[in-house]
C-alpha cells in the first residue's frame, strides 16, 4: 500500500490518469489484479492533484451538459485528466441532492395532458425538455 501511495505521488500531474494504473503495475509485483486495480484506483482519485481538480468543476452545468447530450462523464473525465470513477461519485451525489425523483401532481398532469394529446408515438425527450426531467 505505501508503494502504491509512493507511485501515485510520483506520476500524479506527470502522465495522464488512465496510464497510471499500468505505470504502477510495472513497477510492483501484483498477485490479484482485480483487487489492485481497485485499490490503485482509490489511491488515484483520493489523491490531492484530483481531487482538487474535482473540487473545480461545476457539477450543475455538468449535470445539464450531459443531460442535453453535449458531453459525456467519459469525456469530461478525459478532458479534464480526472478518475472516471471519481467524477461519477460527485455527479451521483450532486444529481441524488438536485433532482428529486418523486413527480409532482402537475407534472403527472402534464405528462397526461402531453401523451393523450400526441396523434403519435409521445417523444419523451421532447416532453422532458419541455416540462424538465428527474434525473440528468
Amino acid at each position: 500500500m505505501e508503494e502504491i501511495s509512493r507511485l501515485v505521488d510520483e506520476y500524479a500531474g506527470k502522465y495522464p490518469v488512465v496510464e497510471i494504473v499500468a505505470k504502477i503495475s510495472e513497477q510492483i509485483e501484483i498477485r490479484n489484479r482485480r483487487n489492485y486495480h481497485y485499490t490503485v484506483s482509490r489511491h488515484i482519485a483520493a489523491h490531492p492533484h484530483y481531487q482538487d481538480k474535482l473540487d473545480s468543476i461545476d457539477y450543475t452545468d455538468l449535470a445539464l451538459r450531459i443531460a442535453h447530450g453535449q458531453t459525456t462523464v467519459s469525456l469530461v473525465a478525459k478532458e479534464l485528466d480526472v478518475p472516471h470513477s471519481a467524477l461519477t461519485n460527485r455527479l451521483q451525489t450532486i444529481n441524488r441532492k438536485q433532482y428529486s425523483p418523486i413527480w409532482t401532481d402537475e407534472e403527472i398532469h402534464k405528462l397526461v395532458d402531453y401523451t393523450q394529446t400526441c396523434n403519435s408515438k409521445p417523444d419523451y425527450g421532447y416532453f422532458s425538455n419541455f416540462l424538465g426531467t428527474k434525473s440528468p
